[in-house]
């Protein structure tokens, strides 16, 4: 049975480096730096990951059944797969096109069967940021430039480093992707559905899910569902909000 890898980004973002040759006879590539979301997304891994099997542990939960006279019965039931649970959803414009970008956590179990949410030792890793969202990965391009290769006395495209970074989306915003990752939610908890312009990075909130899915992008992003007085006060909290933030900065 192979595991399945609920980010897989990394190993996407590390090949670049890879092919980035500094000595091609001894295979040398240029040295990749692994992000903080990377490590800890690893040190999650090397936590929930029963070496013998090299797949997950097996978590143990109790679930409560309450009968007819008031009395519980408590079952011990088995969970073979960590919990990907989203708490936010993004539409994201890019160029005239739309992807989604999920921000949530997964939760795993130790050795023991148990959830350890802080710590070292911890069996929840979250994700949703640049460097995390797994809809998403970056492609670091590298610059050359010509010179004389001295041991070949050959001129030839010779390495400098690491140049620009692309960023790639991989989710189109569809209507089978808006329910996929809208189906992973906790339905129990909120789950924050939001339009974001790349450009700007500036991000709407929606209502209800409805309007998420059938709504278009700028009817969200402009807030055309609010009337012209709770537009001009949420304009009003944004900017008290902004003064607060440079207030605060200047202290």
């Amino acid at each position: 049975m192979t595991r399945h890898e609920f980010i897989t980004r990394f190993e996407k973002e590390q090949s670049f480096f890879k092919k980035a040759m500094i000595d091609e006879k001894t295979k040398e590539s240029w040295p990749y730096n692994p992000s903080t979301a990377e490590l800890k997304y690893k040190r999650w891994l090397t936590n929930v990951i029963d070496p013998s099997t090299e797949d997950y542990n097996i978590g143990r939960e109790v679930i409560p059944e309450t009968q007819a006279d008031g009395t519980e019965i408590f079952t011990q039931i088995e969970v073979k797969q960590p919990k990907d649970i989203v708490s936010a959803i993004y539409r994201v414009k890019v160029n005239d096109k739309e992807y989604l970008l999920s921000k949530g956590h997964i939760t795993g179990y130790n050795q023991f069967g148990q959830i350890i949410p802080a710590g070292d030792h911890k069996t929840v890793y979250s994700y949703g940021g640049r460097d995390s969202y797994p809809e998403m990965y970056i492609e670091t391009k590298f610059n050359y430039e010509m010179g004389m290769d001295e041991a070949t006395s050959r001129v030839k495209n010779q390495l400098q480093g690491p140049g620009e970074q692309v960023e790639h989306f991989l989710m189109l915003n569809t209507p089978g992707n808006r329910k996929k990752l809208w189906d992973k939610r906790d339905p129990a908890k909120r789950c924050i559905l939001a339009v974001k312009d790349s450009f700007n990075g500036e991000a709407k909130e929606c209502l209800t899910f409805e309007m998420f899915d059938t709504k278009d992008f700028d009817y969200i992003k402009n807030m055309e569902f609010l009337s012209e007085k709770e537009k001009a006060e949420k304009l009003q909290e944004f900017e008290t909000l902004q003064q607060n933030l440079i207030s605060t900065r200047k202290k």
